[in-house]
């Protein structure tokens, strides 16, 4: 095939309308798949496939086999070039469309009464705490964990770490202590 496109570009370069005709309607599945994969709208297909049409005779006059290069590869560069520097389609979206599970619209989220910032703020003070708690000693970090995170009891922390339950007790306390004082400082 592609010694036969090769002889087909020479004689369309010399003149030959037949050869012309042909070449193009041999290059018909390259165009539809380079339109394909632009994403292109149906109904735009016919247009596009005339604006490629067209893309190819003059990329045919320019074409130089003295360079080397196939014209099958060359045709085909042009014609992705093309549809590349076209204006992509862009997907309208209405406001009233559903989505998620609960299918609400779009709208809603503007009209929520969800403070984005708020999420944020909690976000970020959640981040702190965990960086004062990972900046305690081993000991408190295994309590705090435990008791906060793990939602131990007392004892069941004391019986885990293997020591009294007095002992969770008081360093509970100074893991509490040396958060508030790490956490006093980043505020």
């Amino acid at each position: 095939m592609v010694k036969e496109v090769e002889q087909l570009a020479d004689e369309a370069r010399s003149g030959k309308m037949e050869s012309l005709e042909e070449l193009i309607d041999r290059m018909y599945p390259l165009l539809s798949s380079c339109i394909r994969k632009g994403g292109w709208n149906p109904q735009e297909r016919e247009d596009l496939l005339q604006e490629g049409r067209l893309r190819l005779m003059e990329a045919l006059k320019e074409y130089d086999p003295e360079k080397g290069v196939p014209v099958l590869g060359f045709l085909s560069s042009r014609l992705r070039y093309l549809y590349l520097g076209m204006k992509r389609p862009q997907a309208v979206m209405s406001l009233n469309e559903s989505y998620g599970e609960d299918e609400d619209e779009f709208l809603d989220l503007l009209e929520s009464d969800i403070d984005i910032l708020e999420d944020i703020i909690g976000d970020e003070t959640i981040r702190e705490v965990r960086k004062a708690v990972s900046s305690l000693p081993e000991v408190q970090q295994r309590v705090i964990v435990d008791l906060f995170y793990n939602g131990l009891s007392l004892s069941e922390t004391a019986s885990i770490n293997g020591v009294a339950y007095r002992t969770v007790v008081n360093t509970r306390t100074a893991a509490l202590k040396n958060l508030r004082n790490i956490l006093g400082d980043v505020r």
